[in-house]
């Protein structure tokens, strides 16, 4: 029997947390099983998976596509609840979780949900009325939800930051006396961050690293100057991070906490076609918080970008106290679940 149900899908920035938070659930000695939609490219290790897809779709067949897929996912869910029995549920926001909201509501169970950005999605605003409790990771958040937000800030991954040195051994680079510009587009890659690195590398003696996920392949054999390197998708973000002296970036939630919590300057550059745009306002956020300069996609060229860059190089980082997400999560769960201790 589970006591806690972990539900989550679509990128790694709901994942990550989602497993972050299980890692805290686990060695509070509660049995946790991961949930994750059918849409994980990343091939994450989890206990089931259900159907799920979004509420819209191109066409009316898609649409009518998507409906039977959720439907499908609903029951799943149902089955897979009445089964286990969870004291609780952990919801991580957008769509990829919605089937399991239902049997949540009707089962009567107590949901947790986490919601990633500043401006909450539909799903959120749909169930937060049945939430037990929502954590936010944005203060903004809660001027869309009539619910008891809690702010705690996004749960991100440990990474243990190393010498620059030491994480240029790390990735075979030669690093001494180089400034390192890194550009990240989040776990599926940002085609446009790929090619505005690629432009940029042709004229700054920096050296340019471009994490580029599923577009790595596209553009491996594109490389034209020597002082840029392409990588896949990686898991060893502590190396790409520990070398970075500017993160040029899109704007999601799990990188934007990863760069305020590890302190390193950034150029923000919003995906303009996020849902109500909100990696523009996770921005404006994480601007207030550290050392960033936002650049919108509509202003993106080289100009503007090797300006940013080099003032950014010459400024002191500078940096705000995030809240303590684990010390806040273990005390919320403890007021629900009973808690077996060694």
């Amino acid at each position: 029997m589970a006591e806690v149900f972990i539900v989550t899908g679509g990128t790694g920035g709901h994942i990550f947390p989602a497993i972050e938070v299980k890692k805290v659930l686990e060695k509070m000695n509660i049995k946790t099983i991961l949930c994750i939609s059918s849409k994980d490219f990343l091939k994450i290790e989890h206990d089931f998976k259900f159907d799920s897809a979004p509420f819209k779709g191109e066409n009316k067949i898609k649409i009518i596509k998507n409906i039977l897929k959720i439907l499908k996912g609903i029951v799943q869910s149902f089955i897979y609840t009445l089964k286990y029995k969870p004291k609780s549920i952990f919801i991580f926001g957008s769509y990829a979780s919605f089937p399991f909201l239902i049997p949540s509501v009707f089962l009567n169970k107590k949901i947790f949900v986490f919601e990633q950005n500043s401006i909450p999605g539909l799903t959120t605003r749909i169930f937060s009325k049945f939430a037990y409790k929502i954590f936010i990771s944005f203060e903004q958040t809660r001027n869309y939800l009539k619910k008891r937000c809690i702010f705690i800030g996004n749960p991100i991954r440990e990474f243990k930051l190393k010498s620059k040195e030491e994480a240029g051994r790390e990735l075979n680079l030669d690093v001494k006396n180089k400034n390192i510009i890194l550009f990240i587009g989040g776990s599926q890659g940002a085609k446009k961050l790929i090619e505005i690195a690629f432009k940029y590398s042709e004229i700054t003696q920096n050296l340019v690293l471009v994490l580029a996920g599923k577009h790595f392949n596209e553009f491996s054999n594109k490389m034209k100057t020597g002082n840029l390197i392409i990588f896949p998708f990686r898991q060893d973000m502590e190396n790409f991070y520990s070398i970075a002296d500017i993160v040029v970036s899109r704007c999601g939630a799990g990188t934007i906490f990863e760069l305020l919590k590890l302190r390193k300057k950034g150029i923000l550059i919003p995906y303009p076609y996020a849902a109500d745009n909100h990696q523009y306002y996770n921005a404006l956020f994480a601007a207030k918080m550290g050392t960033f300069v936002i650049i919108k996609e509509s202003k993106l060229n080289i100009h503007n970008l090797d300006k940013a860059i080099n003032s950014l190089l010459f400024r002191k980082a500078e940096f705000k106290e995030l809240p303590d997400w684990k010390k806040i999560i273990k005390k919320e769960v403890r007021s629900v679940i009973c808690i077996k201790r060694n």
